[in-house]
């Protein structure tokens, strides 16, 4: 697993060319970290607060530099060998996200569906599930499909979770440099909420992978709950975010307009598919799974399509990022 987040950390880097956009846009190397260790150092000394640290850190680098990004890892203090040289080299492990930033939203999007599909090809090879749409989760109960269902997702998990800090740091340093009519102290705890709850929600994409439907039922359906419902709450959230931005003239109010519409689409399909779901699950405990989806074919096709368009309303929201990542 290790292995697999650190080439999820170095793949953005594989894309590195020279662009600009926005805050993610100048190169760093090690001698920069080392001369802006040395510049806090030579100014606070080795003993100096967090808080000192990242002010002095702030006042060194340059407005648009994305260093700015890591002084709070700069300033963290280590192991008590390592006073001289704060968290500089846990900041160091997120060189590879520089540039091209703007691919990590396309290549998460892309490797879930792409995961779907592949678990679904699978599953229908083996005739594990009808061809025409089985409920996403009906692809994986079954081996060998549910052993590769498991480690993809398990992997797109991660890499939503990497755009939900990305997506917080981005918002946190628009707050600290941009000075707003009202409270910026309380859209930043907003934004820390925002965070919390995307990565609640990406956690439990992967127990939706990890617990089968058939072998751990409540815990399948704890981590959806998770998934979808909030990662409805997290859209809605960032959409007001992008708002925020927009109403002080910040961020392409297109995209803000587009977030806006994605969430309402996602409302519409969560409320959809758990009404559907529901009244599908009543007429199987009456008539058994395989009788049911035979009678009642127009509620379950309502039940999977709707699902397999929610899991993809919440990829779709995640390539908005594109344009501020």
């Amino acid at each position: 697993m290790k292995l697999a987040f650190a080439l999820l950390l170095l793949l953005p880097l594989v894309f590195s060319t020279p662009q600009k956009r926005l805050i993610f846009d100048t190169l760093f190397q090690t001698d920069e970290l080392k001369t802006l260790v040395d510049g806090i150092v030579g100014t606070l000394g080795t003993n100096a607060t967090e808080q000192a640290c990242e002010t002095e850190c702030h006042t060194l680098i340059q407005a648009d530099h994305l260093l700015q990004f890591g002084c709070p890892l700069v300033c963290k203090r280590g192991p008590e060998s390592e006073k001289d040289l704060p968290g500089v080299m846990s900041f160091a492990c997120l060189v590879c996200l520089r540039k091209r930033l703007f691919v990590l939203p396309l290549i998460t999007a892309i490797w879930i569906i792409v995961s779907f599909f592949i678990t679904y090809a699978i599953a229908v090879s083996y005739g594990h599930v009808e061809p025409d749409f089985p409920y996403i989760s009906h692809t994986a109960r079954d081996s060998p499909e549910r052993c590769v269902f498991g480690q993809l997702i398990n992997i797109g998990a991660v890499m939503l979770g990497m755009n939900v800090i990305v997506r917080y740091w981005y918002l946190k340093e628009v707050f600290r440099q941009k000075k707003f009519s009202d409270d910026v102290v309380w859209w930043q705890k907003f934004n820390i909420a925002g965070a919390l709850i995307g990565i609640v929600s990406a956690l439990g994409i992967s127990m939706v992978a990890n617990f089968q439907t058939d072998a751990q039922k409540a815990l399948h359906y704890i981590g959806a709950g998770l998934a979808f419902g909030l990662g409805t709450v997290y859209c809605f959230v960032q959409t007001r975010l992008s708002w925020k931005l927009k109403s002080n003239n910040i961020g392409n109010r297109y995209i803000a307009i587009a977030q806006l519409i994605n969430s309402i689409a996602l409302t519409v399909l969560l409320v959809t598919f758990g009404i559907s779901k529901i009244l599908f699950k009543l007429k199987e405990k009456e008539h058994g799974f395989s009788e049911a989806r035979v009678m009642f074919r127009g509620v379950y096709l309502l039940s999977t399509i709707s699902e397999w368009f929610l899991a993809s309303a919440i990829l779709t929201f995640a390539l908005t990022y594109t344009w501020d990542f």
